[in-house]
């Protein structure tokens, strides 16, 4: 009788630890980018585009109907290249830099060199060991306030510096910068 009674109470303790209320998070992901269309016979870059606000509230907006977020990190970079037939450049090497709400430009990598002539079309090229604190942190900042209230930033600038070579060829190629987000939500 004293085995039943224990392997009920036994069951019964297990029963009621089963039913706790946990907390489920959901982590989705999206993509965003940012492109630079290089066209010229100079060998050095310099490249602006502008990530829209919409084009990041879109994602954000498809996420916030999942729930609430609790906190977006940006989980990776990397790059993707599309040379043109008439590029006669064989090396490039770019910088990319965030323009932070004071005017300061902030890098987001720098130094990332590659030969041109050894690129695979549609191929990401991540940039782990390029990333520079400064330029990721004010981009996730960014991205977080925007989940909060989205009309405070406009726009966020982000720019390429850098060089191509051999000099006075003609560099055409498309740069495209992108960033995934992860996000925690709670449903």
């Amino acid at each position: 009788m004293k085995k039943i009674l224990i392997s009920l109470i036994v069951v019964a303790t297990l029963m009621m630890t089963a039913c706790e209320e946990k907390i489920l998070y959901l982590f989705p992901t999206f993509t965003n980018y940012v492109q630079f269309g290089i066209d010229q016979t100079t060998s050095d870059i310099y490249e602006l585009d502008t990530l829209t606000r919409e084009a990041i509230n879109d994602s954000i907006g498809e996420i916030k109907a999942n729930g609430l977020i609790e906190v977006i990190d940006i989980e990776g970079f990397y790059l993707n290249f599309h040379v043109y037939d008439d590029n006669e450049a064989q090396f490039v090497e770019v910088d990319a830099y965030l323009q932070d709400t004071l005017g300061n430009n902030l890098a987001v990598f720098e130094n990332y060199s590659l030969d041109i002539t050894a690129l695979v079309e549609g191929q990401n090229y991540p940039l782990y060991d390029y990333l520079r604190d400064d330029g990721v942190l004010e981009l996730r900042s960014v991205i977080n306030t925007l989940a909060n209230d989205m009309d405070v930033y406009d726009r966020v600038v982000v720019f390429i510096t850098g060089t191509t070579e051999p000099a006075g060829v003609r560099a055409h190629m498309d740069i495209d910068m992108h960033f995934r987000i992860n996000a925690k939500v709670k449903p």
